[in-house]
């Protein structure tokens, strides 16, 4: 697959953070919002990027700090969803899912509801300004307790299918099993929200199927099924979507190298693949990026490409006629 091909493909992303995913630009304009002082421009980039010689999910996570604690007022929520949207336009992108953690926006003193709303209307102003549709896709944390967590689905039930999509559950997937979760999820499901897991990113097959008991209709990473044939076959027969994101599962070391990253071998098996960015800004990527590794690494094909972002528009949380405009689109 050429450059030309891969720069004019016309894109999809269904995981992307927010707070993981803003330019240095942005982080600037936000931190000036604030009237917050950031490091020097070079320290800045090294406390924002991973980078490729990431050592661990640990290092990987304390990239997140900078981005979360700007996260905190209206203005600078919906300045960073405005603008993720305008930096997804520049590559071609139709359609995005943005996820965030509405309760980690919460220490400055909004309200769950009132930090949604403001997310919201980032991705209006987004969504008129650049002609990209996107959704956003609301994260509950392992780490939190459930009665807390129930807090975004009280807030975000008023904009379920006026901005928010469906929900997720991010964060430490060793520590805390998602089945403690349990109370959430069911909580989702008589809400009407649509649901993915964040799953098997690190080396766990047996998240990825307490992610599936608890109805999850798409799963967050994936990897570790390649562990279990059984599992494998169970995500075929089902169509479950898998939300893989090449560059950040071998910084975090979900996956130790390319030749351990199971994206052919999940492709030859028939599996209801996915390819998304997870954190552009920590991983230094985007949908461009990961596709060119994919070539180089995989061969991968414009054909294959463009399938894809097809199962990619059949997986997204958004309405039906939405879903066949994009198939039709790619």
């Amino acid at each position: 697959m050429t450059q030309d091909e891969m720069k004019n493909l016309k894109k999809i992303d269904l995981h992307c953070h927010l707070d993981g995913s803003l330019s240095e630009e942005t982080i600037q304009k936000m931190a000036q919002n604030n009237g917050i002082l950031l490091p020097e421009r070079e320290e800045l980039f090294q406390r924002l990027c991973a980078g490729d010689d990431c050592q661990d999910l640990k290092e990987y996570l304390d990239c997140f700090e900078i981005p979360l604690s700007l996260l905190q007022t209206e203005e600078n929520l919906e300045e960073a969803v405005r603008s993720l949207l305008k930096d997804a336009a520049k590559e071609n992108t139709l359609y995005m899912e943005i996820r965030f953690a509405p309760l980690s926006s919460v220490s400055g003193g909004l309200s769950c509801e009132q930090v949604i709303a403001a997310a919201v209307n980032g991705l209006k102003k987004g969504r008129k300004e650049t002609g990209v549709e996107g959704n956003l896709i609301l994260c509950a944390m392992r780490h939190t307790d459930p009665a807390e967590n129930l807090e975004i689905l009280k807030a975000g039930e008023k904009f379920l299918g006026d901005g928010v999509c469906g929900v997720d559950a991010a964060g430490n997937e060793a520590a805390f099993p998602i089945t403690v979760q349990k109370a959430f999820f069911e909580e989702a499901k008589y809400q009407g929200f649509p649901f993915t897991i964040h799953a098997g990113e690190c080396g766990s097959a047996e998240s990825i199927r307490d992610a599936l008991a608890l109805g999850a209709s798409r799963i967050g990473h994936g990897i570790a099924a390649r562990k279990d044939p059984e599992l494998i076959k169970e995500l075929r027969e089902r169509q479950i979507p898998l939300e893989m994101c090449p560059i950040s599962n071998l910084q975090t070391k979900a996956a130790k190298s390319a030749a351990e990253y199971p994206f052919r071998e999940f492709l030859d098996a028939g599996l209801y693949v996915t390819i998304n960015t997870d954190n552009r800004m920590v991983s230094g990527t985007s949908m461009t990026r990961e596709l060119s590794w994919l070539s180089k690494e995989f061969q991968l094909t414009k054909e294959e490409a463009e399938g894809l972002m097809r199962n990619a528009a059949k997986a997204a949380f958004a309405p039906e006629e939405i879903k066949k405009k994009l198939v039709r689109e790619i």
